[in-house]
């Protein structure tokens, strides 16, 4: 599926989430009263200075302005910096936790610490929270490696960390604890470098860099080693001038992240009346993170974009008729679902369909609706009351669509009571009277021109109908037909014969979709289409730029003869088609408003005939058309040569030993897309006896209706077929005529029974015969073939007898021997 927005996800760009925070210290200094410090330059007290004060000394008080450092200091941007309780107020502020809201949840990549005046701490926690309340470790850090383990139960890792396997791994560090600097050090944690995942990204990377507060979880500061055993003496006559030493100061907190847009935006710029930043999403995505697909863009299922894909959520085709559709695991398992495409793949169910639609899609109409022919699946009136006449239909529901439609129904057609007829089922039908009870007329509706007279005795048959009341065929006719002027049509037979009787067949529907290309107006090429899910079958101009490639081209599954002799291909039986229907359903979508293409709905050619059919269907953009095209004479066929409509004799001959079978691929001249699928062809089936191998790949499925039309001729006994079409075995056409045609006997001397039934050429010769008529013998024997028969047959060469034969060949003689030697070595 193409990618119409962009070949990777989106990322918005990573800033400072910080300085749009809220931050907050368990401790700051000079809160409770005014207090002094000194940098931990000062090895030694130094002696006051005349102002009463010390060079490196100075006062922290949060109630004057040039002496307080409150937290806001550490994310203003500017030298300014926060600063704890020296130790000097107690040991309890070794423990301090600076604890930033970020205001919502953002991907953290890294966090930079930088110090004011006073060291890196010793011992601390990176963490992490969603709720303010559980918080989750990012990386510890400790003044030796012996540290992790004792204080963390974490070995430590040296130099830049590295992960194999574990996305969310949290390792410890003494590298950022070291004593120097004493002023401005800084600590760099990236949370993102060296993990495996950093490329896609994992879930499992987007799940631990996930988090809205951060938490500095200071324990213990850095200091001297001599200061170090003074500090745990924990003694009320600790030195001061020691730990007042000893305090955290931090002069800027920069943390780098990004809005969380799931890989579906790249841009989240802030909200001016509350501060926020929000998603601009794409990818027909939806919500604060972009973290579920918009309401019609449910076909599949939402997923996170990534630095390889972009998962662009996919519109439902609801045909205009909801507002809503939502992802269903089940239609997406049984391929239900349409895509607007015209493709069966994935799972849109449309919600609360509109306009008196129905269905996953919304793409038919609700029971008491329909659909007329040629109206757009789109349109808002598309579906009209069906208004039946509750007296002499069935129900209050009517035919919905031209999918639903059998032969001679349209959509919105009620479905009469028997003797019910009209568009409402308002009326008698023809041939019948007295509504509302509608009784039969005494003559055959199909067989009489005054039928709907309803006069007792006097039926006018058809000029092919007989019988008192016109109900069946004279004979040399067959299949009484009311849509027939003539009532019955003529035996075709192929000129042979005019006694023919109707087969009693059913009729099934025909399908095979293994096998089928594309190919150009000739039908001499062949490009393999691209296929889903086995039943639908797509030409993609993105994939094959072709514009010469018009038509799909049928399988030999489709070819030979159609026409009543039962033939078997690829181990499947295949049988009449004359008199049934071929049913498919197109879909197109163009790239833009172009011309429609002036090309045959379906081309058939044989024996030197080719025949185009033309509908006179508007084929919509964008939505599934129904196609049926009937596979006899009649309005929309043409003979592609003489440009003249087709009568039954070219038809025939066609149909006999189809060679090509071409159905349209190409609707407008600037097409994106077409596909072609639930492609069936109405052909007569044998009696249940007969059945085709369980390895058949072209399926049948019995309507279980009587295929009409289907003529069985009583055939001469040198002709074969259910309409005479073919020689008998060991007969011959002559000159290749197929209508009118002669078949004579096969001349291969009474030595065969079966020839080539165009050349004549005589196949499996018996006797030690061969030649094309059986002529002569075979290598190693002798004889007269031309005596015919067991007579004629040709023996083993004998020379000098049969149980000792030197000679290869032998010939015949007139001696009395009988043959003579021709010794060859």
């Amino acid at each position: 599926m193409a990618w119409n927005i962009s070949e990777r996800g989106l990322f918005p760009n990573i800033f400072n989430l910080a300085t749009n925070s809220l931050i907050s210290a368990s401790a700051t200094c000079g809160q409770t009263h005014r207090e002094e410090y000194c940098k931990l330059v000062e090895h030694v007290l130094l002696r006051k200075t005349t102002h009463g004060g010390s060079p490196q000394c100075d006062i922290c008080d949060a109630n004057d302005v040039h002496h307080r450092h409150p937290i806001e200091f550490a994310i203003d941007g500017t030298r300014r910096w926060w600063q704890s309780p020296s130790l000097a107020n107690g040991l309890r502020f070794e423990k301090v936790n600076i604890t930033i809201d970020l205001r919502q949840e953002y991907q953290v990549a890294y966090v930079v610490v930088k110090m004011g005046n006073a060291p890196r701490p010793g011992t601390w926690v990176l963490e992490k929270s969603l709720d303010g309340v559980t918080y989750e470790p990012w990386q510890y850090y400790a003044t030796s490696d012996a540290e992790c383990m004792r204080q963390f139960g974490v070995p430590a890792t040296t130099g830049v960390p590295r992960f194999q396997r574990d996305d969310e791994v949290v390792h410890c560090t003494s590298e950022y604890s070291k004593l120097t600097p004493l002023e401005l050090g800084e600590i760099h944690t990236s949370l993102v470098n060296g993990r495996p995942g950093v490329e896609k990204p994992s879930a499992e990377l987007q799940k631990f860099t996930r988090a809205r507060f951060v938490r500095l979880r200071l324990i213990s500061p850095r200091t001297l080693n001599a200061d170090l055993m003074i500090i745990n003496q924990q003694s009320h006559r600790i030195d001061k001038s020691v730990t007042m030493r000893y305090f955290y100061s931090i002069t800027d907190i920069s943390i780098g992240g990004q809005c969380i847009c799931y890989g579906h935006a790249e841009s989240c710029p802030s909200d001016p009346v509350t501060g926020q930043f929000k998603c601009e999403c794409r990818h027909n995505t939806c919500g604060e993170s972009c973290n579920r697909c918009c309401p019609m863009f449910n076909q599949l299922p939402w997923k996170p974009g990534t630095n390889a894909q972009p998962n662009v959520c996919q519109q439902c085709q609801c045909f205009s008729h909801a507002d809503l559709c939502v992802f269903d695991e089940e239609l997406d398992r049984n391929k239900w679902s349409i895509t607007p495409e015209g493709v069966y793949e994935g799972g849109g169910r449309c919600i609360e369909c509109k306009h008196n639609t129905e269905g996953f899609n919304c793409e038919r109409c609700k029971d008491g609706y329909y659909r007329p022919s040629g109206l757009s699946h789109y349109r808002e009136d598309a579906c009209r009351s069906c208004d039946c006449d509750l007296v002499g239909s069935i129900s209050d529901v009517c035919i919905r669509d031209d999918q639903s439609a059998q032969t001679g129904q349209h959509p919105g057609d009620c479905v009469c009571k028997a003797g019910f007829g009209g568009r409402r089922c308002e009326r008698c039908a023809r041939g019948y009277r007295n509504y509302p009870t509608c009784e039969p007329c005494p003559c055959n509706q199909a067989g009489s021109v005054n039928f709907d007279t309803c006069e007792e005795d006097n039926c006018q048959c058809k000029a092919n109908v007989e019988g008192l009341y016109c109900d069946r065929c004279k004979p040399g006719t067959i299949h009484l037909n009311a849509a027939n002027p003539q009532g019955c049509q003529p035996c075709f037979c192929f000129g042979i014969t005019n006694n023919c009787t109707q087969i009693e067949w059913n009729t099934a529907a025909i399908s095979n979709n293994v096998g089928w290309n594309l190919t150009d107006l000739s039908g001499g090429r062949d490009i393999r289409p691209e296929t889903e899910n086995g039943e639908v079958l797509m030409f993609n101009a993105n994939q094959n730029k072709d514009r010469s490639l018009y038509y799909w081209k049928a399988p030999d599954s489709f070819n030979g003869n159609m026409v009543g002799q039962l033939f078997v291909l690829l181990f499947y039986i295949y049988l009449n088609s004359y008199g049934g229907n071929l049913h498919y359903y197109v879909y197109y979508v163009p790239t833009e408003q172009g011309n429609s293409v002036p090309v045959a709905d379906l081309v058939i050619e044989g024996n030197g005939v080719k025949l185009e059919y033309y509908t006179r269907i508007d084929f919509f953009p964008r939505e599934n058309m129904t196609v049926q095209i009937p596979i006899r004479e009649g309005n929309g066929w043409y003979n592609s040569n003489s440009r003249m409509p087709v009568d039954k004799a070219d038809m025939m001959r066609a149909l006999a030993n189809v060679e090509k079978f071409m159905v349209r691929a190409m609707y407008q001249q600037k097409q994106l897309q077409s596909s072609i699928f639930g492609l069936t062809l109405d052909t007569a089936v044998p009696p249940p006896e007969v059945e085709a191998s369980e390895e058949d790949v072209l399926h049948s499925v019995p309507i279980d209706t009587l295929m009409r039309g289907v003529e069985v001729c009583s055939c001469l006994e040198n002709f074969a077929g259910n309409s005479c079409e073919s020689c008998a075995p060991g007969y011959r056409r002559v000159n290749n005529q197929l209508y009118g045609g002669r078949c004579e006997k096969c001349n291969c001397e009474q030595h065969s029974n079966t020839c080539d039934p165009y050349t004549g050429a005589c196949t499996m010769c018996k006797h030690n015969t061969t030649g094309d008529r059986c002529e002569f013998c075979i290598p190693g024997h002798y004889g007269n073939p031309s005596l015919g028969g067991e007579l004629g047959a040709c023996k083993p060469c004998a020379c000098p007898s049969l149980e000792n034969n030197r000679s290869p060949e032998c010939v015949m003689t007139q001696v009395r021997v009988g043959f003579s030697i021709e010794f060859k070595f």
